[in-house]
């Protein structure tokens, strides 16, 4: 394992990589300034007679981090995910650190450096010549000057995406930029990935959801000095299956523990359950049961179990849409309800938004809190 501060004096940014354009090739991408994108998404391969005694390969790097691989030795590798701080120290406290606000079971994390830069670390036998893909998102909070970024590896043996970790970052709010993928040359030749290993199939996502594919790049540190760098479209857009999360299973036994744990401390109360959905009718509707298959109209405030925290709600007017259309969590308990009656729904992650980093209010695995009161459902047909 490298020495924490190894990493971090390696990590980060531009001119440190062009610093090294003798030793180091890396692969930018530019993006065009009317771009806003929000997930960054990265497919490495690492050929076998390229493994280094000590190397980081990088999928996505960003100016403010990477996530990739690394390799000390056969029984140590990992999946790496850092994000620099951007705090100032005083007293040797760091103020504005970056926070964890999830990560995957078995990653550990940890801090290094004044401006409270922070690593998590994954043991994952990852297999040279196995194509890996990773994805990293962005929410970037202008009013609030944050940004929580959030990495992903894709596991081909479970088949199965994995949460490696989510972090709010201070003192920043902009969306992705420098974007780049960085293969470390730390043993002599050994180590160097060439220019058409690092260009695989990558692509950016725009805040409406839209994918445009990454062909075009320039080259710092190749082994003929900076150049222009283009590939075919491989056209393989990336599909994400929120629900295939290798940690399923521990998370919902988490979740469903800190579900019993608020019942037991009084700050929760449940009258039922629906397949994992716990749920308390607040006040007996006089109209029919809501049916899933209903365009409903409700007054709701969702919040964490966590901390109470609300994340979202109406307020003077209610919101219209078609029951089937919501989280998994909503079409189960939902219909316990009868129309004009009020019900309080616990929501494990697993039936809510997952891992998925859905909004800046609502981290990865969280449960969810939701008062809806129902005072319309119209049938489909």
């Amino acid at each position: 394992m490298y020495k924490i501060s190894l990493l971090f004096a390696l990590m980060l940014s531009a001119p440190f990589l062009i610093a090294q354009k003798n030793a180091v090739p890396s692969l930018y991408y530019p993006l065009p300034d009317t771009t806003k994108a929000v997930s960054f998404y990265n497919e490495i391969t690492v050929p076998a007679n390229v493994v280094a005694k000590r190397g980081i390969y990088i999928a996505c790097g960003f100016d403010g981090g990477y996530l990739g691989l690394q390799f000390s030795k056969p029984a140590k590798r990992k999946i790496v995910f850092s994000v620099a701080g951007s705090g100032n120290t005083d007293d040797k406290r760091v103020s504005d650190p970056v926070t964890l606000l999830a990560s995957g079971d078995g990653v550990e994390t940890q801090t290094a450096g004044k401006s409270g830069s922070v690593q998590s670390d994954l043991l994952y036998a990852w297999e040279p010549g196995v194509t890996y893909p990773f994805l990293l998102t962005a929410l970037p909070d202008s009013a609030s000057s944050v940004i929580i970024y959030t990495g992903y590896c894709y596991m081909p043996d479970l088949k199965k995406w994995k949460l490696i970790a989510s972090f709010k970052v201070p003192r920043s709010g902009q969306a992705f930029h420098q974007l780049y993928a960085y293969h470390e040359l730390a043993s002599g030749a050994n180590g160097r990935m060439d220019e058409a290993t690092m260009g695989g199939n990558q692509w950016v996502q725009d805040e409406r959801g839209r994918w445009a594919e990454l062909t075009k790049g320039w080259l710092s540190g190749n082994t003929d000095g900076a150049g222009s760098f283009n590939r075919t479209a491989a056209g393989k857009k990336p599909v994400i299956n929120w629900a295939a999360n290798a940690d399923s299973a521990v998370q919902a036994e988490k979740d469903r523990s800190a579900i019993f744990q608020a019942i037991r401390e009084g700050r929760e109360d449940t009258t039922g359950s629906r397949d994992g959905v716990y749920y308390r009718i607040l006040k007996e509707g006089t109209g029919r049961f809501v049916s899933v298959t209903d365009t409903v109209t409700v007054f709701y405030k969702g919040s964490l179990l966590l901390d109470g925290t609300v994340f979202d709600q109406t307020k003077e007017k209610p919101a219209t849409f078609p029951l089937s259309r919501l989280i998994k969590g909503w079409q189960l308990a939902l219909p316990a309800c009868k129309v004009g009656g009020k019900i309080r729904i616990i929501i494990p992650s697993g039936l809510a938004y997952t891992i998925r980093s859905r909004s800046k209010a609502i981290p990865p695995n969280s449960v969810l809190v939701f008062d809806i009161e129902v005072l319309e459902a119209k049938s489909a047909s």
